[in-house]
């Protein structure tokens, strides 16, 4: 039939894509005799950030090795004269001997008279070389001179220090970090910390050699007179602050009192964490800019401990590794007199000799015979597990007077965790390459009275002064690989010349200028709402009135929303005219002081702190009200601030695009920070209008940032069909993609989208399906179905979700007259009453009512102006978030925090609570006040199993729903005239259970076919029942049910498959015959 309805059906997951094709009764579709529908199967994505951490390892070790090379090419005349051989053994060094080109035991020295026994026992360290060759003016021979080297170009620390290589007594200077410190903690409380700025004593507490727990004390004493949890506030916790400082595990949440970043996958940190600076790089962006800054802050103070427990007094590095090797050296030989004087045989092997899974010395220096290190229990320790195992033994020792001293010294440095220090830790990380640099300059300068190569000159300098270059020099973020950007997309080097680049040609081989203005333009994004226009930095001026409009609008006092007038005057008062952050008091206070509010109103609506801010217009408010510099040179600096942390360059730039500049202007500019961009344009914001799309002409001359200033509304409001923006914006992307210049790549539309790498794969691969079903069919589908996540509230366009007072009010109408009569009595239906929409949005709230003030855990009573005490009443996660990501309301109880701490995250809930609690959650559960899912939980009896445990791990819901949108998003511009509908996950298992098809994912993937197949069958029946005419089906707030199958107080079965479903003569479900066509269709099995 011509006119028949062709209905697509999509299941979207990461590693797969089911799809269908019906009719409108639900029969598929055939194509040459075979049932349309199927699956496609493909290798799950890897996250970008995953992907970007092996690329950036490999990048790092391939520079190391264009630095040795480098060396190399420097030395190699030199060596090979001495050694013709020398460079090949060390090439072939990881081989075996036999499959070595140059078969020798020997691998750095090979000479009748001197090898490599000989060198290490004349050096046991590398360090014990460095310090000879920068103490000594003899003769050395030149392949020591190359090792030396090498090593110190290989490791040759961070550069996250601006100290001059020629001052590195900066370097361990502690005042400037602690004023950064105090500065950014200041900032953060917009008030003076509780402290003084004494940096002495502060200092010594943090590099002591002292336990977490003491130094906690120590700092609680120094700073808060062992006072510190007084000082707790709601904007920071002291007491995790001095247990980071201390070395200390802390959670993010409690540090920041921010219970959003309970979600962060990294709640917990630990600045003493070899990896926390990974951590650090993941958080940024995903925290308060502030808060990021303070943690980055105390990350410096700690990684100073750190540097000045390795010099330990030392200027050089070589000398303290030195020391440090004699100190291992004598602990040890201490350690083994003491056991063999005191202990058992079986005692000094267990310690020393034994390989096995103990934390002992063998598992310490991990050195022990390969067949050893390969059995799976021979594991290698750090020195505070190796300290506490040692502890244990010498603990047990009664020496005699005159040894009393010796074990004494040992007790001492293993409560220290400084017992037989190694050369190479974790702690190496903090060490900056300025102290590397003088060991390498020291010991060419002494090499080059006897190497005369070193000495020999070109265009560019000695070969001393290039190796010198070597050790220096960093490609400029701005410029990015060094490969021809038409050879790779993830590069953008414009050149100046063809040809090698090396350290000390770099800028006659390289346009900076060019690539940097390339890397901008990489760096820019695109706006999420009108296609093809660069967004604004996240700091312009304008994005900073849109983020500040757009919080504000949302204040409402005693639940109503203040006036446009009031809102404008806290803009122009607070906002504009002070810099420090506005607060919700102060807001109060504002309103109050112009008549707007009385002392009783209550303001809410917005956060304690304002998250939103003018910054950079304080910044720059002298040079603009001045007339020095006009808002769009000062947008165009804020766009250059934000993508450039050269401010060398910076400066530059400043001086010859704005040459008007005063000197001490481009000094305070050049000190500016700003980072991240917004997600719109300006574009967005000025130009777009509401537009009547029958005439084209726009039915007002305001755009969105004039509307967000002459009225209450979000940016989200002004988008909804209340206003014509949305259809504005749709008319202008169908143009910009007309255009065939406009004409892009999936790839590229996808990265335009915001849509994550992982998650681009399934993306594309459903649209190669697309593209085939429309090459087949030769048209245009009436309707796609997508699976998408959607939670139970949220519901398609055109009805609207119901407040959670009318939520909580619609469960307490079901229940019998004693309950309702105990609600009223105890208060708590009177609480309900005059809590306003905005706080019942806290989950602890809207749990409290519903769990009718009982504790979850205790059945003791709740009294509802305590629901906010933390130390009183948490929210717990029945099942743990550490196993599984699940913030809903059905895995969330509102409980005391004594019984929240004892569960902590153990699964199932303790036999205890679960005996005497059954009682009530069964009654809570026969009311309909906790779902079944929750009543599950709460009564289940047997932990995860594998299975469950990893099945939390491979469901990403976050990415499924982002795919779907994108998938959603460009089949509407691919197909216009198409019905895109989005398909709630849970209704396809709803159906399959209560239907009994169920699945089973172990057998075969057919399944992902018959859900897409489902997907039709519901998103067409739930499409057409509710969002036909939602203004019919909403009036006179009639009774519904969106339920698939539910049970009524007789028992009979309802819900919506039990009806029949028609809207303007199209009957989408037809309980008589519809349920054996589609049973039919789901026994098939011909995919």
């Amino acid at each position: 039939m011509v006119d028949e309805k062709i209905f697509w059906g999509f299941d979207i997951g990461t590693d797969s894509v089911g799809w269908a094709v019906t009719n409108s009764e639900y029969k598929l579709k055939k194509y040459k005799n075979n049932l349309m529908w199927g699956v496609h199967l493909f290798d799950e994505a890897k996250q970008s950030a995953e992907r970007r951490s092996f690329r950036t390892a490999r990048r790092r070790l391939d520079r190391r090795k264009q630095r040795i090379i480098l060396l190399q090419e420097s030395f190699v005349r030199a060596v090979c004269e001495k050694d013709e051989n020398f460079f090949r053994r060390l090439k072939e060094s990881a081989l075996l001997p036999e499959d070595a080109e140059h078969r020798t035991n020997n691998i750095f020295f090979d000479d009748p008279d001197y090898t490599d026994k000989d060198y290490f026992e004349e050096y046991p360290t590398i360090h014990h070389l460095i310090c000879e060759l920068m103490e000594s003016k003899e003769p050395h021979d030149v392949r020591l001179v190359y090792l030396a080297c090498v090593y110190l170009l290989a490791h040759r620390g961070h550069f996250l220090l601006p100290v001059s290589e020629d001052d590195i007594s900066k370097v361990t200077e502690f005042e400037p970090l602690y004023e950064s410190f105090y500065k950014t903690l200041e900032e953060k409380l917009d008030d003076e910390p509780p402290f003084d700025r004494s940096a002495d004593d502060f200092a010594e507490i943090l590099k002591s050699h002292k336990t977490v727990s003491a130094k906690n004390k120590d700092f609680d004493k120094l700073l808060f007179g062992g006072k510190v949890k007084t000082y707790d506030n709601e904007n920071i916790s002291y007491s995790a602050l001095i247990k980071l400082l201390s070395g200390g595990t802390e959670k993010l949440s409690k540090f920041f009192a921010n219970e959003e970043y309970t979600d962060l996958e990294k709640d917990s940190v630990c600045v003493r964490n070899a990896d926390f600076g990974d951590t650090l790089e993941m958080l940024e962006g995903q925290i308060d800019e502030l808060d990021f800054a303070l943690l980055k802050s105390v990350k410096s103070l700690y990684d100073w401990s750190l540097l000045v427990d390795i010099l330990e007094g030392k200027f050089l590095i070589s000398e303290a590794k030195k020391d440090k090797y004699d100190e291992h050296g004598y602990d040890l030989d201490a350690l083994k007199y003491l056991f063999r004087e005191y202990l058992t045989k079986d005692d000094y092997n267990e310690m020393f000799k034994e390989v096995s899974g103990k934390q002992n010395y063998a598992s310490y220096v991990y050195n022990a015979p390969s067949d050893k290190t390969r059995d799976s229990k021979y594991k290698k320790c750090n020195q505070e597990d190796f300290c506490k195992f040692t502890k244990k033994f010498l603990s047990k020792i009664k020496p005699n007077e005159k040894d009393k001293l010796c074990l004494d010294k040992l007790l001492e440095k293993c409560e220290q965790n400084s017992l037989c220090p190694k050369q190479v830790t974790t702690d190496n990380r903090v060490i900056p390459y300025q102290l590397y640099y003088v060991e390498l300059k020291k010991i060419l300068e002494n090499a080059c009275d006897y190497l005369p190569f070193l000495n020999e000159r070109d265009e560019y300098g000695t070969v001393a002064d290039k190796i010198l270059s070597i050790m220096k020099f960093r490609v400029p973020y701005y410029v990015g690989p060094l490969v021809d950007r038409k050879k790779s997309p993830n590069a953008w080097l414009v050149r100046k010349l063809d040809g090698k680049i090396t350290p000390w040609n770099f800028t006659d081989m390289v346009n900076e200028d060019e690539s940097e203005n390339a890397f901008i333009r990489r760096m820019t994004c695109k706006c999420t709402y009108v296609a093809g226009q660069d967004v604004l930095p996240k700091y312009s001026l304008l994005y900073s009135k849109f983020s500040v409009l757009n919080e504000i609008n949302n204040i409402k006092l005693n639940g109503e929303p203040i006036s446009v007038q009031a809102k404008q005057e806290i803009y122009t008062e607070l906002f504009e005219r002070n810099k420090s952050r506005v607060s919700k008091k102060k807001i109060r206070d504002c309103l109050i002081s112009h008549g707007y509010a009385a002392d009783s109103d209550e303001v809410t609506g917005i956060d304690d702190i304002a998250k939103s801010a003018l910054r950079s217009y304080h910044d720059f408010k002298k040079m603009l009200s001045n007339g020095i510099l006009t808002e769009q040179q000062v947008e165009e600096i804020i766009e250059h601030i934000t993508v450039t942390t050269d401010n060398i360059r910076l400066k530059k730039w400043l001086k010859t695009q704005f040459p008007m500049l005063a000197d001490e202007d481009v000094k305070y500019i050049t000190k500016l920070k700003y980072k991240d961009y917004g997600r719109l344009s300006r574009c967005f914001l000025e130009d777009v209008l509401p537009v009547d799309t029958k005439t084209g002409e726009a039915e007002s001359d305001k755009n969105i940032i004039t509307m967000l200033w002459e009225t209450n509304e979000n940016i989200m409001q002004l988008l909804s069909s209340k206003y014509r923006y949305s259809e504005n914006i749709e008319h202008m992307n169908r143009q910009y993609y007309a255009l065939p210049e406009n004409h892009k790549s999936m790839s590229e539309r996808l990265k335009d989208m915001y849509v994550p790498t992982a998650v681009r794969r399934e993306v594309t691969r459903t649209f190669d399906i697309v593209k085939e079903l429309k090459k087949i069919q030769g048209r245009d589908p009436d309707k796609i179905f997508i699976e998408m996540a959607r939670g139970t509230g949220e519901t398609p366009k055109g009805k609207r979700t119901n407040s959670r007072k009318d939520q909580i009010l619609e469960h307490w109408h079901g229940l019998d007259n004693k309950d309702i009569n105990d609600l009223k009595k105890s208060g708590i239906w009177e609480h309900l009453d005059t809590i306003d929409d905005a706080k019942l949005r806290s989950d602890k709230y809207f749990l409290y009512f519903m769990q009718l003030g009982r504790c979850m855990y205790t059945e003791k009573s709740i009294p509802f102006e305590e629901v906010e005490n933390e130390h009183k009443w948490n929210i717990d996660h029945i099942w743990p978030q550490a196993k599984i990501k699940d913030d809903s309301l059905d895995n969330k109880v509102l409980v005391s925090s004594n019984e929240n701490g004892k569960k902590s995250d153990s699964y199932p809930i303790s036999d205890d609570i679960r005996h005497s609690m059954a009682g009530l959650w069964h009654s809570l559960y026969k009311k309909g006040l906790i779902s079944e899912k929750k009543y599950q939980r709460l009564t289940r009896s047997t932990p995860f199993t594998d299975d469950e445990l990893s099945g939390f791990i491979a469901r990403q819901l976050v990415e499924t729903r982002q795919s779907t949108k994108a998938v959603a998003t460009l089949l509407k511009e691919q197909f216009p005239n198409t019905e895109i509908v989005y398909v709630k996950a849970g209704l396809v298992s709803d159906f399959r259970q209560e239907m009994g098809m169920l699945k089973c994912r172990e057998v075969n993937d057919l399944h992902h076919a018959k859900d897409a197949y489902l997907n039709i069958v519901l998103g067409n029946v739930y499409n057409t029942r509710f969002t036909k005419d939602p203004l019919n089906f909403l009036k006179n707030n009639e009774k519904y049910s969106i339920k698939i199958f539910q049970k009524n107080s007789d028992g009979k079965k309802t819900g919506v498959m039990t009806r029949k479903v028609e809207r303007g003569g199209e009957v989408a479900w037809d309980p008589e015959t519809s349920f054996a066509i589609v049973r039919k269709m789901m026994s098939k099995n011909s995919i």
